[in-house]
């Protein structure tokens, strides 16, 4: 554990009246789940009143003009294009620059980033996180990623089934482990009004999913899902999309 908890960081900034600085650090605010939820997360902490900044290190602009326009500074840190140990030092000194409360840490080269940094007194809190773990054998490097979590005070993933593989491959972090839902923005994603046009036909319900057919997707729960709407409403009629 750091120096000062995530509990503790939040303390601080309260009794120094000052507001809490957060770190959002990802590889870049490029199109997929975790860099869409990375700029909500960001836009609503800056919504709450925390001084936040996301610091990203790949040239890759999609979510970016959306979380500037919320008024959350984006800085782009550059690292060496060679060596590991210069890009590492390079990510805490850009890291250190801010002088974060908290650093929040999405995706594995950001974690690793943001958990290196820390070495050896770290003096933030830090929080990373684990959204696909391999749902068969972990081979000894995915066991050194995860071991290097020791270093956070949080690790968070999106769901039960997820934390569940994480505790199974690494009992360690069984009590650092949160699970934290994808938040999802209901203004812009909606159901369609129960009078819309855009239903299908014959009272079919289409389920659309947008995610990667893998084990660690969890595709056996959602087959456990439609069998339970199966039994539970027989005359129903459901189609899935994966």
């Amino acid at each position: 554990m750091g120096s000062r908890s995530v509990q503790g960081a939040s303390s601080a900034g309260s009794r120094s009246g000052d507001r809490l600085r957060v770190a959002c650090c990802i590889s870049s605010l490029a199109q997929g789940g975790s860099e869409r939820q990375m700029s909500l997360l960001a836009m609503l902490l800056a919504r709450r009143g925390y001084d936040v900044e996301v610091l990203t290190y790949r040239p890759v602009r999609f979510f970016d003009p959306v979380v500037e326009a919320a008024g959350v500074p984006i800085r782009r840190i550059s690292l060496p294009q060679s060596g590991r140990l210069r890009r590492a030092l390079a990510a805490r000194r850009a890291i250190h620059a801010g002088r974060p409360d908290v650093v929040i840490a999405f995706l594995g080269g950001s974690s690793l980033y943001a958990e290196l940094a820390g070495l050896p007194r770290r003096r933030f809190g830090l929080i990373v996180t684990e959204v696909s773990v391999p749902g068969d054998t972990v081979d000894m490097s995915q066991r050194l990623r995860l071991a290097r979590h020791r270093l956070a005070d949080a690790v968070v993933t999106q769901t039960d089934y997820t934390k569940r593989l994480l505790v199974e491959a690494a009992p360690w972090l069984d009590g650092r482990i949160a699970v934290i839902r994808n938040g999802v923005d209901l203004a812009a994603f909606r159901p369609d009004a129960p009078h819309s046009s855009r239903r299908s036909a014959g009272g079919t319900t289409r389920v659309l999913v947008l995610a990667g057919y893998r084990p660690e997707k969890n595709p056996f729960g959602m087959l456990a899902a439609m069998e339970h709407v199966r039994r539970a409403r027989p005359t129903a009629r459901v189609e899935l999309d994966w």
